[in-house]
């Protein structure tokens, strides 16, 4: 096993300036240099998934399909690949089919599928009689971290905000992150869990720690990001009751996870229930809970109106990955309405300068000269330069969550279209609930038209941004004691539904 383990490490360090090129944003380059090192010897047909993950490295910025392909065929390149990895890969290709727009019924066969993966997982028991001895219910969260992120926007009121009279919480993260988020969580958690070889850990060792305290509700909140780490814990069913939701799109796909959060706006009845393995908990109002950062809290300036002749500024403030050709399509049929319009592409990830000339080229050749787009990477003013946004545009089918919420609460009018599955009805579940249902579209025509309305109607930008901060304060996206009420009223009846042997 270790003279296995030095192999694949020896391997990745012969394919590591493959990785240091794509890395740097020159996939291309990264190909060469592949095809050159893979030419001059000879690839053993155990070192072969090696090879595969790191063509899969190279096409992830150039060509989704040919991504997911690669990682496909990595994932069935099983000779010489330990399971653990298997996994992982196959994760981050549940992962990339929500990026592309494919069809439900490919997205729900491969999804099922990861629980063959997980079939070794020997399950543990649960005796009904031990855990009724429990004086409160005991809810696990398993993270990669429990620090200051997008994730911690949407859960802190899960971690800090419960009812100690009923429930104890547990925190099991893989990584070691430390900042301010952590502390509190630390200080309101009855234990905090930070599993030993951070991302290497193997799974049954966290799923050991979370049968040994006694966990009655294992909530993963990772999905299949972060290489399904909690996930693959939780098919080891070391809590009785197992859900997952918020920080994935779609399902775990999995037998031993039993339910998956969602809401009346996300998952309708008879909408999408054939797309879980799991049952639907619906929450009554929303599945999100947003609690603003404290650098929104900070920023001082507002909005300042435009007048019927001034520049329009359109935006979008998401990972560059929810880009699809047909997306940005789409948004350079609404800039050829809109001539007095730009549009800011701001990404919470640093864009390389491939990915940039890749972007101004796709829009070139949809008739946007390229100083009508604005192209920004991270920085600490992110939640100040909404007041300069008059409307943002959401993506799809991989629509936004957090971005959504930063620019409500800035009061930033979003236009966002959905569909059926769960993951692209973030944006009309989070604009249902505040009240703004007519933002929402339903089809591509309706959202254009939307979108180049309202950006003709200053005086209904300036209206919106005046009204918005207050409907969203307002809404049950930011009630926090109503959702906690909510989701522990729903952790009382799955747990009492389970002890009656349901």
């Amino acid at each position: 096993m270790e003279q296995r383990a030095k192999h694949i490490q020896a391997v990745y360090d012969w394919l590591e300036p493959v990785a240091a090129l794509a890395e740097a944003g020159q996939p291309k380059l990264a190909l060469d240099k592949l095809d050159f090192l893979t030419n001059r010897a000879e690839v053993l047909p155990e070192d072969r998934w090696i090879v595969l993950w790191h063509r899969a490295l190279c096409y992830h910025d150039i060509d989704q399909q040919k991504y997911l392909a690669c990682l496909l065929e990595t994932v069935k390149s099983t000779e010489g690949q330990p399971l653990f990895t298997q996994k992982k890969l196959y994760s981050a290709f549940l992962f990339g089919l929500y990026e592309a727009d494919l069809p439900d019924e490919e997205i729900r066969q491969y999804s099922f599928a990861f629980d063959d993966l997980n079939r070794q997982a020997a399950w543990y028991a649960h005796e009904r009689a031990a855990h009724a001895r429990h004086r409160k219910i005991r809810v696990g969260y398993v993270a990669s971290r429990f620090d200051e992120n997008v994730l911690s926007l949407f859960i802190i009121r899960m971690l800090c905000g419960y009812d100690r009279s009923r429930f104890e919480v547990y925190c099991y993260a893989y990584e070691a992150r430390e900042d301010r988020v952590t502390e509190q969580v630390r200080a309101n958690v009855r234990s905090y869990y930070v599993a030993p070889h951070g991302k290497h850990t193997p799974p049954d060792l966290v799923a050991a720690r979370i049968y040994e305290d006694g966990i009655d509700i294992l909530f993963d909140l990772m999905g299949h990001t972060e290489s399904s780490l909690g996930l693959l814990a939780a098919a080891f069913k070391p809590a009785p009751v197992q859900l997952t939701g918020i920080g994935f799109m779609g399902t775990s796909g999995l037998r031993a996870v039993d339910y998956f959060l969602g809401d009346p706006y996300c998952d309708p009845p008879g909408l999408n229930e054939q797309d879980f393995s799991e049952k639907l908990l619906r929450l009554p109002r929303s599945h999100f809970c947003y609690t603003p950062s404290a650098r929104a809290l900070e920023v001082g300036r507002k909005y300042r109106p435009k007048g019927e002749a001034e520049e329009i500024l359109l935006a979008s403030f998401c990972n560059v990955r929810k880009l699809t050709p047909h997306m940005l399509g789409v948004w350079s049929g609404i800039l050829r309405r809109l001539p007095r319009a730009r549009l800011l592409l701001r990404s919470s990830w640093q864009c390389s300068s491939y990915m940039l000339r890749r972007l101004r080229e796709a829009f070139q050749k949809q008739g946007v000269e390229p100083d009508r787009l604005l192209m920004e990477g991270p920085a600490p003013d992110y939640l100040e330069r909404y007041l300069d946004v008059d409307l943002l545009l959401d993506t799809y089918p991989y629509v936004g969550g957090g971005t959504t919420c930063d620019a409500l609460y800035m009061g930033v009018p979003v236009i966002s279209l959905y569909g059926r599955r769960h993951g692209t009805r973030f944006g009309y579940s989070l604009l249902m609930n505040t009240g703004l249902g007519e933002l929402a579209a339903a089809t591509e025509d309706e959202y254009v038209e939307k979108a180049v309305a309202l950006a003709q109607d200053p005086g209904l930008l300036a209206e919106l941004h005046e009204q918005i901060p207050k409907l969203f304060r307002r809404s049950p996206v930011m009630d926090a004691a109503g959702y906690m009420e909510d989701i522990q009223r729903a952790y009382e009846e799955i747990w009492q539904r389970w002890l009656a042997g349901h």
